[in-house]
């Protein structure tokens, strides 16, 4: 699909002029982009189904998750103690008549909890999923291995789960609950069905509004990295012209900001 200049929908449509069936999964799609999509699709005689990931069948070589250890995100960096982010955020829910929140996005689940990972390269993330309960307490859906380093400093009101049980969980739930139309998957919302109520990602605003100590450290790190350039550009121009490959460079770089 030539995006963006061209959507998806406007693809299909020239792809199935008469109409016809598309699977999609759940898992990689969001209630928000599917209500998207299939507003464009209105009218066409195509339509959108939920199925298993048809890749995955036949991808035998498919690379396990990432087990890459979680570490905690010291107090003096994040400003705010984790209790003290879950209290405020579930007070929040509380006023709205809302039992819990689903948090799917890993940057959220790492802001509320002050941790953080590498399961991603360069993107200090740990993937996983959450629920907030109105009580200030968490289910956290991530690998036992990958939280070896944070038991303690998640503690008791934090609940460590296995991923595989997230959806089961969910069947069980009790509603209202809160889910973000632009970030939850549709098999989220699916599983949650007439119990799910629409809102935003709880963490979202909160984790915007950056407190003294992250201000701090977002300068701190400015001027590290700054120093690391700086010191790349000196010896840039120390080199002759076209004797460097982009890979050389990039590992020079890499050297310059450990140091």
């Amino acid at each position: 699909v030539p995006w963006p200049e061209k959507s998806l929908g406007t693809w299909l449509k020239e792809q199935l002029p008469e109409g016809g069936l598309i699977g999609f999964d759940p898992w990689l799609h969001t209630v928000g982009q599917l209500e998207t999509l299939r507003g464009e699709l209105d009218g066409s005689g195509i339509e959108m189904r939920a199925t298993a990931n048809l890749i995955d069948r036949i991808w035998s070589d498919q690379p396990a998750p990432s087990m890459a250890i979680a570490r905690i995100h010291p107090l003096e960096f994040a400003g705010e103690s984790h209790g003290a982010k879950r209290a405020r955020l579930a007070a929040e829910l509380a006023a709205a008549g809302q039992n819990a929140a689903i948090i799917t996005l890993p940057d959220s689940l790492c802001w509320l909890l002050n941790i953080r990972g590498s399961d991603i390269p360069r993107n200090p993330i740990a993937q996983g999923f959450a629920v907030l309960h109105q009580d200030g307490t968490v289910d956290l859906f991530m690998a036992e291995e990958k939280l070896v380093e944070v038991g303690d400093h998640l503690g008791a009101e934090v609940t460590c789960r296995a991923p595989e049980s997230f959806l089961d969980f969910l069947g069980n739930l009790q509603g209202p609950v809160r889910i973000d139309k632009a970030t939850v998957p549709v098999i989220v919302a699916e599983h949650l069905g007439d119990r799910a109520v629409w809102g935003s990602d709880p963490c979202a605003l909160p984790k915007a509004r950056k407190n003294d100590a992250e201000i701090a450290g977002a300068a701190a790190a400015h001027l590290r990295d700054g120093a690391a350039v700086v010191e790349l550009l000196a010896w840039l121009d120390a080199q002759a012209p076209g004797s460097l490959t982009e890979t050389q460079v990039v590992g020079k770089l890499e050297t310059c900001r450990r140091q």
